[in-house]
């Protein structure tokens, strides 16, 4: 269970610095 906790901390982590740095660095790696 750690694992997928862990996993789920650095997706939100990565979400957060990607907005913090650029939000069109964030829509063009959506798409």
């Amino acid at each position: 269970m750690n694992i997928i906790w862990e996993s789920i901390i650095l997706i939100l982590t990565g979400m957060i610095a990607l907005k913090m740095t650029g939000s069109n660095s964030v829509s063009q790696m959506t798409r």
